[in-house]
């Protein structure tokens, strides 16, 4: 969307996108992202429209860490229209649509520095039915991953703990054997180089990954996308 485009601030992103919801008959609007580093205490970012009375219950009961939703959201990165399985989760449902949140659709979306984010759209009223999404999914989730990209655009240093150089396409190759778990020895044989080599690229590893050791090299460069 050229309007997302020229958005100068994550404020002028979130108004956009409210307001296009709304236009699609969602009444309230919500996004919330996880930084995977450190590995301990993730950093979790949210900005909503739910009413006060519900943010106030989502952070007093912790409901973070039982919300469906969210639980769907560090899986999966497919679409979801919600509520789902009612009878698992059904005080949950019923917490959140007495106050005010019926039904709605999510997009979780997965970014190069590891980030885990989603946008949810919600309202009070009837379900979402299949003619309904049929006709307004595809412009849902243009509108999730426009916004996605338009906030990943203005965040143009890495949050702390995600910056990092550029590896070598040797490095990388390195990373994966190790992530395999074979020996510094061992990739030697596997690249027909010697060993010390092996040690020396790890250093360097290390080093960009600001870790301690080669264990935590490995998670990091996974987590932040460095290998596949």
């Amino acid at each position: 969307m050229t309007t997302l485009s020229r958005a100068r601030n994550f404020d002028e992103i979130f108004n956009i996108v409210a307001t296009c919801a709304q236009s699609l008959n969602f009444e309230m609007s919500a996004f919330g992202a996880r930084d995977p580093l450190p590995v301990t205490r993730p950093t979790f970012s949210t900005r909503n429209t739910y009413p006060e009375a519900w943010q106030r219950r989502y952070l007093e009961g912790n409901y973070f860490a039982r919300d469906p939703v969210v639980r769907y959201g560090l899986v999966y990165t497919s679409p979801l229209v919600w509520p789902v399985d009612a009878r698992a989760d059904e005080a949950f449902w019923e917490e959140a649509k007495a106050h005010g949140l019926a039904t709605g659709w999510s997009q979780p979306i997965r970014d190069k520095h590891g980030r885990i984010a989603m946008w949810s759209f919600a309202r009070s009223a009837e379900p979402i039915s299949d003619l309904e999404l049929s006709a307004t999914e595809s412009r849902l989730i243009y509108l999730a991953h426009a916004a996605h990209a338009a906030s990943s655009r203005l965040a143009a240093v890495p949050p702390p703990g995600m910056q990092m150089s550029q590896f070598t396409a040797r490095e990388k190759e390195v990373l994966q054997w190790a992530a395999d778990g074979k020996t510094a020895l061992e990739i030697a044989s596997i690249l027909s180089i010697s060993e010390r080599t092996i040690t020396f690229h790890m250093q360097n590893i290390m080093e960009k990954l600001n870790s301690v050791n080669k264990t935590q090299a490995i998670v990091k460069a996974v987590l932040l996308g460095v290998i596949y």
